[in-house]
């Protein structure tokens, strides 16, 4: 069961989500959340990375729309549908860990292997995430204080603001203030 600290993660990223304001997600949802991904990344559409978050958020719609209710998705299911991805450590895998790595590899442009605040700033930009927040995120998510986040930082956080309860921890505002 979700606690009431993950709930208030997964309602904002739901809002995330939502492009259309309407208290629902639908595919045209994930779709422009990807394109929106992609202009801030600066993918093209149609190359191999966008095509990839576009279709691991097919996936995911798929997924989550399982006997299709008429093509929407309330909260109350997309709470429903987080609380059983972090209860089966498969599905967890399956589902988030490839997010994860190809958000990384979206924004990652110069192929460092590292995400410099400017590219965390796009990453944070098409999350929702005022420019204020990003930096202070930013800052708290350079474990090693290099001034880029490596992709371990980067999973690491993505990893802990999924799962953790912990109030103080600083993944908690990876997409700004909840």
């Amino acid at each position: 069961m979700l606690s009431h600290l993950q709930t208030r993660k997964f309602i904002k990223l739901f809002t995330i989500y939502d492009r259309d304001n309407s208290g629902y997600l639908g595919l045209e949802d994930f779709e422009q959340f990807v394109q929106n991904l992609a202009a801030a990344g600066h993918l093209r559409p149609h190359d191999g990375p966008y095509n990839a978050l576009l279709k691991q958020y097919a996936y995911r719609w798929t997924l989550l729309n399982s006997g299709d209710r008429g093509g929407q998705v309330d909260l109350h299911r997309w709470l429903t549908y987080c609380d059983r991805v972090l209860q089966d450590e498969r599905k967890y895998h399956q589902e988030i860990d490839p997010i994860i790595r190809l958000l990384f590899d979206g924004f990652d442009r110069d192929r460092t292997g590292h995400l410099s605040q400017a590219q965390w700033r796009d990453l944070a930009w098409s999350l929702r995430c005022h420019s204020i927040y990003a930096r202070e995120v930013f800052q708290s998510l350079d474990q090693d204080n290099d001034g880029k986040l490596s992709r371990e930082e980067f999973a690491i956080a993505f990893q802990t603001f999924y799962r953790s309860d912990r109030p103080d921890d600083p993944s908690n505002r990876l997409l700004g203030p909840i």
